[in-house]
């Protein structure tokens, strides 16, 4: 977990695999009252999303090191995908809203399983009005 939920919490899955790389589910919680104020209907936005510093390649790995002012050296591969995440490449496969934190993330958990048992139909939808898939968006082809 990277930060807190009172303004923003980032939990990562244990890492996965599609068959061809490495990947982690991101679960990403964002206090909305805290960031824009006390006026939001909804307390809470959950996003789950998925990252992979190997079908990002490299050259999005030094962008996201580099761009949060780190050294690429003794980084580990959960590191790299949190930068990814937090850099913006990443498949954003899931996002929800609501004023119960507890309630968001039973949801979420469920979310998880079953977005990694059904990975592929996932990516293959589209993402964006363009009509970018989960898979373009993984590897920062947008």
């Amino acid at each position: 977990m990277e930060g807190d939920v009172k303004s923003k919490g980032m939990w990562f899955s244990k890492k996965l695999n599609n068959g061809d790389w490495d990947y982690w589910l991101v679960l990403e919680i964002t206090n909305l009252e805290e960031m824009m104020g006390k006026e939001c209907e909804k307390k809470y936005l959950y996003t789950l999303s998925a990252v992979s510093p190997e079908a990002a390649g490299q050259k999005s790995v030094d962008n996201a090191v580099e761009s949060a002012g780190r050294e690429d050296e003794d980084l580990n591969e959960e590191t790299k995908a949190m930068l990814l995440v937090e850099y913006g490449i990443k498949a954003t496969l899931y996002e929800e809203t609501g004023s119960n934190y507890k309630t968001l993330m039973r949801h979420a958990r469920k979310d998880m399983e079953r977005i990694s048992m059904m990975f592929s139909f996932h990516m293959d939808r589209q993402l964006n009005a363009i009509g970018n898939t989960g898979w373009e968006f993984i590897a920062g082809d947008i």
